[in-house]
C-alpha cells in the first residue's frame, strides 16, 4: 500500500537551537558578536612574523571565548598567501587518556604537514623541508611510543607512521661511549629534528581544551611539548584556564616536593612568552544576544532588545551561557506549544533568569505575591529602577518583609531585572506569573543551587544556660548553609522572651519559619510543649533538640519531630577550659545533626 502524503500544512515545525560550537570552527555564518576579529588579525600578524620557537597563552575562564579566538587566528594564518604557514589544530581533550599525549599531537602534527605538501602549487624546497620534518617527527614518536604499534592508532596519514627502529636508533660507536646520551631512546631523533632547515616551513600548532583536561595531563603535555617541539620553525597557541593549570601546579609541589611558595604564574610563564587574557566582555552582551536570537529565528526583532537586556544581566558577560540561556527560552516555548499552554515570552524570561540566576531570591518571592504587588505600587511611583534610598523606604515600612528588600538593595543586576520591561509585566501579571512558576517546577531544568530556603531560623533555648551552646551552633550553621538549605536569618531566643516576641513572615505562610527547641533535660519539658503550642508553624516546621533519654521520649511520644544529642557533660563541667572543649564538639553535632534535618525538609513538609 502506497504511504499517505501528509500535506505541508500538517508537518511539524522545525526548531532550530543554537550550537554550542565556537565561531569559525565550521562552514558557517555566525557573527562574530565579541570583535575578536580585530585581535585575530594581530595575532596572525605575529605569527606569520615571530622566528619561532615562540609560545602565546590565550588566557580565560570556561565559555570566555578562547576557542573562538583561537579558530579566528588560525583562519587568518591559514588564509596568508604570502605565508608557507601550515597550521595544525589539536584538541587535547580527547587525548587525555595517551600515556604520551606528544604522541598524538605529534601525529596531527604529520598528518597537517602531509596535506599541505601534497598542495602542487607548493615549491620542492618546501616540499623537501616538509618530509624532513615529518621524517624526524615519526622518529621522535617513535622514541617515545617505546615500541608500540602507532601507525593507524593515531590517525596519521597512511605510511606517515611508519617507523623503523633501525632509522630511530642508530646509534655510533662513539654514541654507545657515553652512558647518559645511550640511555635516550630519542636522542638521534631530537638531532634528526635539530638539523632541518625549518626557515622555508612554519609549523603553527592550536592546542585547545587544555582546561578541559584533568591538570596532570594538561600540564603533562605542555612539558613534553616544551622538550620535543621548541624547535626554530615551531610556533604555539594555547587556551588555556590560568587559574586551574596554576593551582594544580602550586598543589602538585606542595604535595610531592613539600615546596609551599612555588609561583605557578612564574612557571607558566617560562613556557609562555606572551599571554594574552580574553577582554571583558562588559557591554557586549546584548548585541551578541541579538545576533544569536535572529540565527535562531524564533524571537522576533521587536523582542529581541528587551530580551537581549535580561540576557545580559544573568549571563555573567559569558558567551556561553548566552547560548544556553537562549536555548533555555526556545524549549520553555516549544513546550508550552506543545501542552497548549499560553506562553508569554517576558514572563516566562524573568522566571527562567531568577530561577538560574537568584534562586534563593526567587524561591521566597514566588510564594509572597504581596511583595510583587508593593514593587509594582512603587515602580509606578517612580517609573524606573528604583534607588536604594527607596527601596530602604519600603523596608522600613515592611519589616516583615525586610530580607526581600536587602537583597534588592545590595544587588543592582536583581533591581535591573525586576524593573525591566519585562520584569514589570512579570511583577504585574499574577496569573501568567503563576503558570510560568508552575512551568519551571514540572520541566526544568533546575539550578544547582535548587536548595530549601527558610525565611527565619528561630532556636529557642527552653534552659537559658544553654544560649552559649547555641551560639557556637548558629555560627556553624551559617557556614553550612549549601544547595541542601539556605535561610536569610538566625535568632537564638530565651522561653521568657517568647511572650513578646513578634515572628517575622506572613502569618498565613509558617513555612517560611523554622523552630528549633532545645531542652537540656525532662525538668523543662512542660515549657517546651508549651512554646511549641503557642509558635506560629505545625508540627513539621519544628525540630526538637533533646538533652536527654526521659525528654526526647516525651517529645516523640507527642509525634513530634525530634533528634536526642546527650548535653550532660555541657551541663555538669565547671573547668573553663574543658567546657570550651565540650561545645566545641556538641555544636558540631547539632549543627551537622540540624543540617541533615533542614536538608530534609523538602521530603517531609
Amino acid at each position: 500500500m502506497a504511504k499517505r502524503k501528509i500535506s505541508r500544512s500538517k508537518q511539524k515545525s522545525q526548531l532550530k537551537l543554537l550550537s554550542d560550537h565556537a565561531i569559525g570552527e565550521f562552514e558557517d555564518h555566525r557573527s562574530d558578536g565579541l570583535n575578536f576579529e580585530k585581535y585575530a588579525n594581530v595575532f596572525s600578524n605575529v605569527l606569520v612574523g615571530t622566528e619561532g620557537p615562540f609560545v602565546i597563552g590565550v588566557y580565560g575562564d570556561w565559555g570566555s571565548g578562547k576557542t573562538s579566538l583561537m579558530r579566528l587566528i588560525k583562519k587568518n594564518v591559514s588564509e596568508r598567501q604570502e605565508s608557507d604557514s601550515i597550521t595544525v589544530w589539536f584538541n587535547a581533550w580527547q587525548y587525555e587518556r595517551e600515556k604520551h599525549p606528544i604522541i598524538p599531537l605529534i601525529a596531527t602534527i604529520i598528518k597537517s604537514i602531509d596535506q599541505h605538501i601534497c598542495n602542487n602549487s607548493i615549491s620542492e624546497r618546501v616540499r623537501t623541508s616538509g618530509k624532513k620534518i615529518m621524517s624526524a617527527l615519526s622518529a621522535i614518536a617513535y622514541g617515545f611510543s617505546a615500541g608500540i604499534e602507532v601507525g593507524g592508532h593515531l590517525g596519521g596519514p597512511k605510511g606517515a607512521l611508519q617507523f623503523s627502529a633501525k632509522d630511530v636508533i642508530d646509534r655510533s660507536e662513539d654514541l654507545k661511549k657515553d652512558p647518559l646520551l645511550e640511555k635516550s631512546l630519542y636522542y638521534n631523533a631530537f638531532e634528526r629534528l635539530n638539523k632541518v632547515n625549518t626557515s622555508e616551513l612554519r609549523i603553527v600548532l592550536f592546542i585547545d581544551d587544555l582546561d578541559r583536561c584533568l591538570p596532570d595531563k594538561a600540564i603533562a603535555l605542555l612539558e613534553s611539548m616544551k622538550l620535543v617541539l621548541a624547535q626554530q620553525g615551531f610556533l604555539f597557541v594555547l587556551g588555556i584556564n590560568r587559574a586551574v593549570i596554576e593551582g594544580y601546579l602550586k598543589y602538585k609541589f606542595q604535595e610531592e616536593y613539600a615546596i609551599s611558595d612555588l609561583d605557578g604564574a612564574a612557571y607558566l610563564d617560562k613556557m609562555v612568552q606572551l599571554g594574552f587574557s580574553i577582554p571583558s566582555h562588559l557591554g557586549k552582551m546584548p548585541d551578541l544576544s541579538k545576533a544569536l536570537m535572529n540565527e535562531s529565528n524564533n524571537i522576533g526583532p521587536s523582542e529581541a532588545d528587551d530580551i537581549a537586556n535580561i540576557i545580559e544581566l544573568v549571563s555573567d558577560d559569558n558567551p556561553r551561557k548566552v547560548v544556553r540561556f537562549i536555548n533555555n527560552i526556545l524549549i520553555d516555548k516549544e513546550i508550552c506549544s506543545e501542552l497548549g499552554q499560553k506562553y508569554d515570552l517576558y514572563v516566562y524570561t524573568i522566571t527562567r533568569a531568577l530561577e538560574l540566576g537568584w534562586n534563593t531570591f526567587y524561591k521566597n518571592i514566588v510564594r509572597n505575591d504581596s511583595i510583587c504587588d508593593k514593587l509594582c505600587t512603587l515602580n509606578n511611583s517612580v517609573k524606573g529602577v528604583p534607588d536604594t534610598t527607596q527601596l530602604t523606604t519600603l523596608q522600613d515600612e515592611n519589616p516583615e518583609s525586610s530580607s526581600y528588600y536587602s537583597k534588592l538593595i545590595e544587588d543592582v543586576k536583581l533591581r535591573k531585572l525586576l524593573f525591566s520591561v519585562p520584569g514589570i509585566k512579570w511583577l504585574n501579571e499574577t496569573g501568567t506569573r503563576k503558570e510560568a512558576i508552575s512551568f519551571m517546577v514540572k520541566h526544568g531544568p533546575k539550578s544547582s543551587t535548587d536548595n530549601i530556603m527558610i525565611d527565619n531560623l528561630f532556636i529557642i533555648c527552653i534552659d537559658a544556660h544553654l544560649t552559649e551552646l547555641y551560639a557556637r551552633v548558629e555560627r556553624r550553621l551559617a557556614r553550612m548553609q549549601d544547595e541542601a538549605f539556605a535561610f536569610n536569618s538566625i535568632d537564638i531566643l530565651n522561653y521568657d522572651s517568647l511572650a513578646n516576641f513578634n515572628f517575622n513572615g506572613p502569618a498565613n505562610q509558617p513555612e517560611h519559619n523554622f523552630f528549633i527547641i532545645s531542652i537540656a533535660d525532662h525538668t523543662t519539658i512542660k515549657k517546651a510543649i508549651n512554646a511549641y503550642q503557642n509558635l506560629p508553624a505545625g508540627r513539621l516546621n519544628t525540630l526538637f533538640i533533646c538533652g536527654d533519654e526521659s525528654s526526647y521520649e516525651e517529645v516523640h511520644s507527642n509525634r513530634l519531630r525530634a533528634i536526642r544529642i546527650d548535653l550532660s557533660r555541657y551541663i555538669e563541667t565547671d573547668d573553663n577550659k574543658e567546657l570550651m572543649i565540650v561545645i566545641r564538639n556538641l555544636s558540631r553535632r547539632i549543627a551537622s545533626r540540624t543540617a541533615k534535618m533542614l536538608s530534609e525538609y523538602r521530603t517531609f513538609k
